[in-house]
């Protein structure tokens, strides 16, 4: 992904990471001040791009400047997939995005909520999301269950993204697509 936009304003990223060895990319975009009402959500790619999956999420109270918390990442793991971000602000909200090559029913950690799980069959994939809280300040682990821990290789990103006083709350998730 070289760019995207929401309603032809340009998103910031937040986080990328990429292994090779299974070919996976994750990636997060953010954007602030944005209007409200339905814009289209366009991602620009270079090269052939033949597996793609795009999720959105929308919130009130987010911070519009010096948005972004903290970011981290795994590059690949294996398991069940399990990332950790420290330092966290209170009132933050916490996203992360997975892409993992087992094609089996993926379930959230009881501590986030799951926004979107596309189970790839075919490709033996599954790109996943959810969404976290912070009701203090200091750290907070994403994590996703299959039961099978013995064929998942995995890469995960989160960020997370301060709130502007107030708790932020969703107001939009799209249920997410792909082109597998």
């Amino acid at each position: 992904v070289t760019g995207m936009t929401l309603g032809g304003d340009t998103m910031t990223m937040a986080r990328e990471d990429v292994s090779l060895v299974d070919d996976f990319r994750t990636e997060s975009w953010y954007i602030t001040a944005s209007s409200t009402g339905n814009y289209p959500m366009v991602a620009t790619l270079a090269g052939t791009n033949s597996n793609i999956a795009m999720a959105a999420m929308s919130f009130n109270g987010a911070a519009q400047s010096g948005v972004l918390d903290q970011v981290n990442g795994i590059a690949p793991g294996a398991g069940d997939p399990r990332i950790t971000l420290t330092g966290i602000a209170e009132g933050a909200i916490i996203v992360d995005c997975v892409v993992l090559n087992d094609a089996a029913d993926i379930t959230a950690a009881a501590n986030q909520t799951a926004r979107m799980n596309l189970v790839l069959t075919g490709v033996t994939r599954s790109a996943l999301s959810s969404s976290a809280f912070a009701t203090t300040t200091n750290q907070i682990t994403m994590e996703w269950s299959d039961g099978d821990v013995s064929d998942n290789n995995y890469l995960v990103s989160v960020a997370s993204f301060m709130a502007d006083g107030a708790p932020i709350t969703e107001v939009f998730t799209t249920p997410g697509f792909n082109t597998w």
